[in-house]
């Protein structure tokens, strides 16, 4: 009689750490679920407090075009150099390098501050590698997280 007893003692000790076990890795789990959970709401919220709008692009030269982008958001825009531009006359616009050591290539200014906080103002200057011609043209500007606006006019 003692011997089942004996045995029923193992079988529940065993049973107690095998379901501590479990709880241990359901709630581990449930954590690693929350941390993304939380990553992934922080980088959405970032995305929706973020809207730019191209205000007015004209041409300075027979190469160059100043683009005039005002963050209407509610984020300071980070990393500026990481903004795509495509840029090009309307239905064959490319991408245009930032920065680069040979053309098509563009760069910034900002004009109110150090950085593009809500309200501000950058200048973006995109040089093209060939003379711009008498056209409809479009400017795409997308930030990093992905929101983008474009401006059509005409040289």
């Amino acid at each position: 009689m003692s011997s089942v007893t004996y045995s029923e003692s193992i079988i529940l000790i065993a049973s107690i750490i095998v379901a501590s076990l479990f709880a241990g890795i359901v709630l581990s789990s449930m954590g690693m679920i929350e941390s993304a959970y939380t990553s992934i709401s922080q980088s959405e919220r970032t995305t929706l407090t973020t809207k730019i709008k191209v205000i007015f692009a004209d041409q300075l030269d027979s190469t160059t075009v100043y683009v005039y982008v005002k963050n209407i958001g509610k984020t300071v825009i980070t990393s500026v150099d990481k903004v795509d531009i495509y840029f090009g006359k309307y239905g064959s616009a490319q991408y245009i390098p930032y920065n680069s050591s040979s053309y098509p290539t563009w760069n910034y200014t900002l004009l109110n501050n150090n950085i593009w906080g809500p309200n501000d103002t950058i200048r973006i200057t995109v040089y093209s590698s060939t003379t711009l011609d008498e056209g409809i043209y479009v400017v795409k500007v997308v930030t990093p997280n992905g929101v983008e606006d474009e401006y059509v006019f005409s040289i």
